[in-house]
């Protein structure tokens, strides 16, 4: 074999070599796309399921709340009355007792 011949076998050899490489980075370059958009499609339901239960924190909160501040509306009203009722009691002077 003469020398030309070897070189032109030694390009072709890696000229299918290069080729091959370039077929094997394509192809993991698309692997990674795909992970990639799996994990931002995984990422989407994990964000939807996050923000859905602190939708479902915030409303339980707002109820417990509200049910307390209820609560404690009433009590002061239940002592207003009661407190209204002594005073009513306490300052109300017989007319009588002072003629």
């Amino acid at each position: 074999m003469k020398f030309t011949q070897l070189n032109h076998r030694s390009w072709m050899v890696d000229g299918w070599t290069q080729d091959r490489r370039i077929e094997d980075f394509k192809t993991e370059l698309k692997n990674k796309d795909e992970e990639y958009i799996k994990m931002l499609k995984q990422q989407r339901v994990d964000i939807t399921t996050l923000i859905s239960k602190m939708r479902e924190q915030y409303h339980s909160l707002r109820q417990h709340y509200e049910q307390q501040l209820e609560e404690i509306e009433q009590a002061f009203e239940e002592e207003r009355k009661e407190m209204l009722q002594k005073n009513k009691a306490r300052f109300s002077i017989p007319v009588n007792s002072h003629c």
